[in-house]
């Protein structure tokens, strides 16, 4: 089971934050990537250096202008390639791999639940895992 992390952003989070989230994301070996959508067009430069060199796995696709959360979805959508979604605002932060594996096991749980009763997989803690 592979996942793709989608996260579209403004920079209006903690960058801190945000670069740890991005770090405990990039060292889960189920994660095969995490498309960063890019909605402000102002500081793109220094972002994306320090987005790059964390990880391979960080996809980084800067807009010429904001699109919004929906089209941004749509846009990760279209350039993912895991098996399942996780659709994560860029104020979420994960504080360490046990929150992770806890989201994740939701999300089997859910997705048993789905097969069981036909429901649609998705959380919402301010992330939303959507399975394929």
């Amino acid at each position: 089971m592979t996942y793709s992390v989608i996260i579209p952003t403004l920079w209006r989070c903690n960058l801190e934050d945000f670069y740890n989230t991005l770090r405990i994301f990039c060292g889960e070996p189920q994660i095969k990537e995490i498309i960063l959508i890019d909605n402000d067009i102002t500081f793109k430069q220094t972002i994306k250096q320090n987005i790059l060199n964390i990880s391979y796995k960080i996809k980084y696709y800067p807009q010429e202008e904001n699109i919004y959360v929906n089209p941004s979805w749509n846009l990760g959508v279209s350039k993912s390639s895991g098996e399942h979604l996780m659709i994560v605002n860029d104020d979420f932060h994960i504080t360490s791999k046990k929150t992770l594996k806890n989201i994740k096991k939701k999300f089997r749980k859910l997705k048993n639940q789905r097969k069981q009763n036909k429901l649609l997989n998705t959380i919402h803690l301010n992330i939303r895992l959507i399975s394929l």
